[in-house]
């Protein structure tokens, strides 16, 4: 207690001191003195905000989706509200309408982020656009507009995808200060049209060579292509990109480079995403990089990109994953069992965005030996194994053999093909301690030459260059092996895009983006008049979405029914068979699935054709001008003598072997023929009536032999 007493008697005396001194300061001292007019007064000041901007960036692709707590990843939106992916599934936290209640857990919410970080992509823009012109301490005049230049492009980058993401929106031109309520909505055409002047101004600043992670001035010609062809100034779009592909030393990588350029089984497509080759000075074909490296100063994300988590999927969920005698089939438990790791392959992938079947099926037909279909580079979900042993509960008749779907309950979230290369992601955090591989710290393209390519064929395009533009999609098929293109069309050009650029590009606002230039030009019917009502982003979701339960329930049931139906009738009646299930249900070769896709392509054609020229009627088909519509034309004309000689002999057989050989007549007239971009309206009239023809053929031949085609596959 004296102790206690004493203490407290000297503080007394102390403050009592102080109190009386006239020299004690009791003013409270700041910790730094740091403000916008005492830091962005020079270069190091601006490059400080500008690494602010650069960070911004990776948020589109870095960190767990859908996550109220660590929402980043952006691009999960892009695809989810593409052509090119839906949601993992229903029990993961939907697009919530955007008339509910917003809370922190609903993707309602968790979106309108991505509204909040490109405003704050904006907001630091404008930092530096505002304060460099004024800034005093700069050494020279070309430090200032190089400054300035890279503000512009953060600032249209951001520009770009909120217009394309939200439409109208406001126009901030400068560093806001103070408080202010009275922002109003600027057309979208209004605001490319400033940041298309922008970065026309940029690219004479930016520099040529830059740091790892800053603007270069390749980057800004990229950029202007693309706001180019959102303004329609096609020529200026080829210009830009033009110059990208020449005056600055990229070009596409054709040779084997990187950490396993010795590797023989490896190509050159998978060398472009190893972690170790996206950054190196070897590599030309990236134009900007965002940096993720763990451990590096300033990281978007403190966990890394989580793309084994966002993108693979959940084939951990036994539950789900059954075997077919009914035991759960997989797990994501660490350790070897008996030799088969699945999750040190995989990662614990949840799925939160699965591919379309467009973009798994569609895509990939006719594309020869195309190495980014390859199995270096694409994971085929046959290749998914049961690997719960018997002693945890699993299947010891099963265990290690591939997943059957036919057992799987969920084969929308747990089971589904996806490109391997983009996602499997090795470098997780080592200091986790036992965690689940999630897809770790990787840089990430932000633009790809390739890009560059196909942005610059689409600009041909709309110029109706087809052969230039030809010769780009071209240029990127013959580094991947896939088959050379005679002409293309649009459509061609966006195929080529989801094939080289998957998990890559902003698809979303790519489709968009056209989708307003359709309809500025009124193109195919499209107008502006009624663009929330009818427009081409729309129709092309709706046509390569995903079907929803009940559909693809009923066209799963009609397939079967036609597989088996087929398979026992297109042999002999007199002859046996081997009653081969892999065989029948194959979507290749002389099987019922094969003429249902014959007939659902048609069907795609013929919607299409409509929707393009409503009210007018194909009815005349012209003389052949090709040998395969010569020869489409002559399986037609047997139509009446195969039905008759297979009434007569009692023999189904001839009929299928007949359909077999249309479909096959038709499917090369098809990949030789681009009926749609015909500009020859009288000869693309005579394709449809032709087609059509064809149609109603199969579908009579399929009716006599005892099934149906469904709306489509």
């Amino acid at each position: 207690m004296k102790t206690k007493k004493y203490i407290l008697k000297g503080l007394a005396t102390c403050l009592i001191a102080a109190g009386l001194s006239a020299c004690v300061d009791l003013e409270p001292k700041a910790m730094s003195f740091l403000t916008p007019e005492n830091t962005f007064v020079d270069k190091a000041g601006l490059e400080t905000m500008l690494r602010l901007c650069r960070k911004q960036m990776n948020f589109e692709w870095f960190g767990d989706a859908f996550n109220s707590g660590n929402c980043e990843t952006y691009s999960v939106y892009e695809y989810a509200w593409s052509d090119l992916a839906v949601m993992g599934g229903p029990e993961t936290k939907e697009i919530h309408n955007m008339l509910s209640q917003p809370s922190s857990t609903t993707n309602m919410y968790l979106h309108l982020r991505y509204w909040v970080f490109g405003w704050n992509g904006i907001k630091y823009a404008n930092t530096v656009i505002t304060r460099a012109p004024e800034a005093d301490g700069m050494a020279s005049e070309e430090d200032r507009n190089a400054c300035l230049a890279e503000g512009y492009f953060h600032r249209a980058y951001w520009y770009y995808l909120l217009t394309n993401q939200f439409g109208d929106i406001p126009w901030i031109g400068e560093e806001i200060t103070g408080a202010k309520l009275d922002f109003n909505t600027v057309s979208r055409k209004t605001i490319l049209a400033n940041i298309k002047k922008d970065m026309e101004y940029a690219i004479q600043w930016l520099p040529k060579d830059v740091i790892r992670g800053a603007v270069s001035r390749a980057a800004g010609e990229h950029l202007l292509a693309k706001i180019c062809l959102a303004t329609g100034d096609f020529q200026q779009a080829v210009d830009a990109t033009t110059r990208c592909i020449n005056d600055y030393g990229l070009h596409l990588m054709t040779e084997r480079f990187g950490i396993n350029a010795d590797d023989k089984s490896k190509d050159v497509y998978n060398d472009l995403f190893q972690e170790e080759n996206i950054s190196i000075v070897e590599n030309k074909e990236g134009i900007m990089i965002g940096q993720e490296i763990y451990g590096l100063d300033g990281c978007s994300s403190p966990s890394g990109s989580k793309r084994k988590r966002n993108f693979v999927p959940q084939w951990h969920a036994g539950s789900k994953v059954k075997t077919p005698d009914g035991k759960n089939g997989t797990t994501d438990a660490s350790g070897i069992y008996d030799g088969y790791e699945q999750l040190e392959e995989l990662g614990r992938g949840l799925a939160k965005i699965r591919p379309t079947n467009y973009a798994q099926y569609e895509l990939w037909k006719d594309c020869g030996d195309d190495m980014r279909h390859n199995s270096n580079n694409w994971f085929d979900k046959s290749r998914i194994k049961y690997n719960l042993p018997a002693s945890k509960g699993g299947s010891s008749k099963y265990f290690g053999q591939p997943v059957d779907p036919a057992y799987c309950t969920d084969t929308m979230r747990c089971y589904f093909s996806f490109p391997i290369v983009k996602v499997l992601i090795d470098k997780d955090d080592p200091n986790a301690g036992g965690k689940v591989p999630v897809g770790g710290f990787t840089d990430q393209y932000i633009f790809r030459l390739a890009e560059t390519y196909l942005n610059r064929a689409e600009a041909y395009w709309w110029l109706g260059k087809n052969d230039l533009a030809t010769e780009d999609v071209n240029t990127i098929r013959r580094r991947v092996n896939a088959p050379e293109l005679s002409s293309v069309t649009l459509e061609d050009i966006l195929d080529e895009r989801a094939r080289e650029l998957f998990l890559e590009d902003h698809r979303k606002s790519e489709l968009t983006r056209i989708a307003f230039l359709k309809a500025e030009k009124g193109i195919d019917g499209y107008s502006l008049d009624n663009f929330s009502e009818k427009n081409w982003y729309y129709d092309r979701i709706m046509e390569n979405r995903s079907m929803d339960e009940a559909e693809a329930k009923e066209t799963a049931k009609i397939v079967g029914l036609a597989a088996l139906k087929y398979g026992d009738l297109s042999n002999q009646a007199a002859k046996d068979y081997i009653f081969d299930i892999d065989r029948f249900i194959s979507f290749e070769g002389n099987t019922g699935p094969y003429i249902l896709y014959t007939i659902v392509r048609i069907k795609s054609i013929l919607g299409k054709y409509e929707a393009q020229n409503p009210g007018i009627k194909a009815e005349t088909i012209l003389p052949a001008v090709s040998d395969a519509e010569k020869t489409l034309m002559l399986e037609l004309s047997k139509y009446n003598d195969v039905m008759e000689n297979a009434f007569a002999e009692t023999a189904p057989h001839k009929i299928c072997q007949y359909i077999f050989d249309l479909s096959n007549a038709f499917n090369s007239f098809y990949h030789d023929t681009r009926i749609l971009a015909e500009e020859d309206k009288e000869r693309q009239a005579s394709w449809i009536a032709l087609i059509t023809l064809v149609k109603r053929v199969l579908e009579a031949c399929i009716q006599v032999l005892g099934f149906e085609a469904p709306e489509r596959m």
